[in-house]
């Protein structure tokens, strides 16, 4: 709260890594509304941390999803299962709106 606070963000997203049974991991993450002081969470577990990190991206992406749209033109929701075409979709609309 206090980093989204210090930096006029409306958003934060923060969380950590545990140890789980099995060898597994265990991410917590979670998106704070610096606005409205609203918290979202999930817990994500498995032995691969590159894919809980992708999977957190998919989470946080279709929670801000639901408030307003991610992409300048998109009405659906974001529906890429490869987080590399997610990556490359949200750089173009970066540079979109550096142009626009």
């Amino acid at each position: 709260r206090a980093l989204a606070a210090r930096t006029a963000a409306r958003y934060a997203v923060f969380g950590s890594v545990t140890p789980a049974a099995g060898g597994a991991v265990r991410l917590v993450v979670s998106l704070l509304d610096a606005r409205t002081d609203s918290v979202r969470t999930t817990e994500l577990v498995g032995t691969e941390v590159r894919q809980l990190a992708d999977s957190a991206t998919r989470y946080v992406l279709a929670r801000l999803g639901e408030r307003f749209p991610v992409g300048a033109v998109r009405t659906l929701p974001l529906a890429a299962t490869s987080v590399e075409a997610l990556k490359a979709f949200l750089q173009g609309e970066q540079h979109f709106r550096r142009t626009e």
